[in-house]
């Protein structure tokens, strides 16, 4: 994982002391649903890339896979071919793996956040200004005395 994470961290542009004012990355946030042995690996790993960006000061935003496929299609739930069909229809760009596909779509929520895509649809736009909302914080809870 510690490969993966310099990896990931390498790929950033610049120097580490522009980062903070000069990139902003979007990543697919976890999915929740995923089963078996890979799963845990990858919520490590999401963890490590997460507090990387943290500590750099590298601004990023998590998006839902639901919210990207709503992004891209209309609707939060879609096969993977869809995926690969729409970046190309939308975007026109040919992706022979639907990771290379899901990564395309997010950079371009990534310009519509940033406000560079002024051609969002109504769907498009929802899913942005849910995003672009601050996070929730939760309420603690009283505890109920006995009787």
């Amino acid at each position: 994982m510690e490969h993966i994470l310099e990896e990931v961290i390498g790929l950033l542009p610049g120097a580490p002391t522009l980062w903070p004012t000069t990139v902003f990355v979007v990543i697919e946030g976890l999915a929740f649903s995923a089963r078996g042995d890979v799963m845990l690996q990858l919520a490590g790993l999401g963890y490590l890339v997460r507090r990387a960006f943290w500590q750099a000061n590298v601004a990023f935003k998590d998006v839902t896979p639901n919210q990207a496929k709503k992004f891209l299609t209309g609707k939060g739930n879609c096969d993977k071919n869809l995926v690969l069909l729409k970046v190309f229809q939308k975007y026109g760009v040919e992706c022979e793996d639907d990771n290379v596909a899901d990564a395309v779509n997010l950079n371009m929520i990534g310009r519509a956040l940033l406000g560079w895509t002024p051609w969002c649809n109504e769907v498009q736009r929802a899913v942005i200004a849910d995003l672009s909302k601050p996070p929730k914080v939760k309420g603690t809870r009283k505890k109920s005395k006995a009787a």
